[in-house]
């Protein structure tokens, strides 16, 4: 059986990469292929730093309230499909389903709770003791 293969995304499209190999995933637990993903060099790595660049302005010129919005989606998504992410990870990496599911749960809760900063907080420094100086501006980027 032909196992599912994937590309590289960069730019927001999915391509093989510059180099046109494959890696083949396998299954810890059974030593079988579960997948073959794109084999990135150094000129995908490239693409896909420029492709961030270009994107930086319009993220940080965005407003708080956009930026809190495409994270929310992005929490929404992730419980949408945490069974599968979670049954995805536990696969790939042999780590347990529970701690693979938590794992899951943890990463749309980091981003539920991120989205809400920006709009929260103005970009003013204000002291958090007497040695740090800092402000509350969140940016994130990747």
């Amino acid at each position: 059986m032909q196992q599912p293969q994937y590309g590289c995304f960069i730019d927001g499209n999915w391509g093989p990469a510059s180099s046109g190999a494959y890696i083949e995933v396998l299954d810890p637990a059974t030593g079988r292929p579960m997948a073959e993903i794109a084999r990135g060099v150094e000129a995908d790595v490239n693409a896909a730093v420029e492709s961030a660049r270009k994107a930086l302005p319009s993220w940080a010129n965005s407003l708080p309230v956009e930026r809190a919005r495409i994270l929310a989606a992005i929490s929404r998504r992730i419980l949408q499909e945490q069974d599968r992410l979670a049954r995805l990870e536990s696969q790939d990496t042999g780590k347990p389903l529970q701690q693979a599911q938590a794992d899951a749960i943890a990463a749309a809760r980091f981003l539920s709770t991120t989205q809400v900063l920006p709009t929260r907080f103005r970009a003013h420094p204000f002291p958090l003791d007497l040695n740090i100086l800092t402000s509350p501006f969140v940016s994130l980027w990747g």
